[in-house]
């Protein structure tokens, strides 16, 4: 997101830096580290997989391309291969918590 080198700054819900993160990665900061947060702590966490691997996972799901090489050439000019063998799995990681995360705020009303 070009911030390298950069102090962060004070990071509000709906704040530039949130807005553009959630633009390119799908779902807000907080959202994003609560999730990892819990893949860690419910061991959902792929062997050997990195904080890195995550943040593709996430642009591969906002983007779901239909040409893995655009994706690859945005992760930095990886090849489809490498792309493959950790966006899966963190895929059907992140897809585990739907256990651990249900929202209990639904209500039906009958007539």
């Amino acid at each position: 997101m070009n911030r390298a080198g950069k102090n962060l700054g004070t990071l509000t819900a709906g704040g530039p830096e949130d807005r553009r993160f959630r633009s390119f990665f799908g779902c807000s900061v907080i959202v994003f580290l609560i999730a990892y947060n819990m893949l860690i702590e419910n061991g959902l966490l792929p062997s050997n997989g990195k904080f890195c691997h995550y943040f593709w996972a996430l642009l591969f799901m906002k983007l779901y391309p239909r040409n893995e090489t655009e994706l690859c050439s945005l992760l930095g000019g990886i090849d489809p291969k490498t792309m493959r063998k950790w966006v899966w799995p963190f895929i059907d990681a992140i897809s585990e918590l739907q256990y651990s995360v249900v929202s209990t705020h639904g209500h039906f009303y009958s007539s």
